[in-house]
């Protein structure tokens, strides 16, 4: 009898344990295997790793979706490839593009380094820095990357839809004014908080990162294009200011004056192929290469 009394109450203590086991709480468990955007970006490390991953989509377009080339195959500046298996370029130059798409790669590339900007954007205020300038030359890099990743689209596509939030939605295309006055804002704001540091005294560990030089340029580039393609004088922000052709002026007078940028002496030392001191073109002409480890000071933004 009393054996069974403790098998009893032994069976009431183990109900009680998986009761209280099956709590909601009990499933709400922190993941010890991966990152999330709320656990992530407390850190100026855990910026900068993201930074990286958002600088790192620059660079994956598929095959031979190089921006600078798809955006010359329908040109008049050039022939769509010289090769025996260039039937691709062939086509895309003679406008009989039918199996090679060279440009849906081009756009589904640009949508990870979008989200990757918007992921840092909206977490950023969760990291602590320490040093001012440090948290701001982050943050306007970002801004200067969406920026970057939109006009890239805008370019080849015409308005795309408008995502500054990242979040899972469908959206239509935004408009002319709204595609343009969004990547004109992100300029604007990456050229307010990023340094003005002359190229000569960015640490070569730095080259490639976004500068204030280049959203100054970049902001000249853009507006050329929208305000030639749309017929505009000026670009509205969507904080209600606006983009001028005086402010573009101001902003390249500053990128000339201080930036360190400038044309190299002999623009021959531009490519690799000077770099090959044997080639007799190269050793006649006392020929040296300006490579891209600091002493290439006409190069304002490159993707490494």
């Amino acid at each position: 009898m009393k054996q069974m009394k403790k098998l009893k109450y032994l069976s009431v203590i183990i109900v009680l344990m998986l009761a209280a086991g099956c709590a909601e709480n009990f499933l709400d468990q922190k993941n010890l295997y991966q990152k999330s955007d709320e656990s992530y970006y407390k850190t100026p490390a855990d910026i900068a790793e993201a930074l990286t991953g958002a600088y790192a989509a620059l660079g994956i377009d598929a095959g031979n979706n190089n921006p600078f080339i798809v955006a010359e195959l329908m040109s008049d500046d050039r022939f769509g490839g010289g090769g025996n298996n260039d039937d691709g370029f062939h086509s895309t130059d003679a406008f009989t593009l039918v199996d090679n798409d060279y440009y849906s790669g081009l756009f589904a590339s640009a949508w990870p380094g979008i989200l990757r900007t918007n992921l840092i954007i909206k977490r950023f205020d969760q990291a602590e820095f320490t040093d001012e300038t440090e948290q701001n030359k982050a943050l306007g890099e970002t801004y200067f990357l969406r920026a970057f990743f939109y006009f890239r689209l805008a370019k080849f596509f015409g308005p795309v839809p408008l995502k500054t939030e990242p979040v899972p939605e469908n959206l239509p295309r935004a408009t002319p004014e709204e595609m343009y006055g969004q990547i004109a804002q992100d300029l604007k704001t990456a050229i307010d908080l990023l340094p003005a540091v002359k190229y000569q005294n960015i640490p070569a560990s730095e080259l490639g990162h976004a500068t204030k030089w280049a959203a100054e340029a970049l902001m000249a580039r853009m507006f050329l294009f929208y305000t030639g393609y749309y017929g505009k004088t000026e670009i509205e922000l969507p904080d209600g200011g606006k983009v001028t052709k005086t402010d573009v002026i101001a902003w390249l007078e500053d990128c000339i004056n201080n930036s360190g940028h400038d044309l190299l002496p002999d623009f021959r030392n531009l490519w690799p192929y000077s770099k090959v001191q044997n080639y007799p073109f190269v050793s006649k002409n006392s020929l040296q290469w300006a490579d891209e480890k600091g002493d290439n000071y006409e190069t304002v933004f490159a993707i490494k």
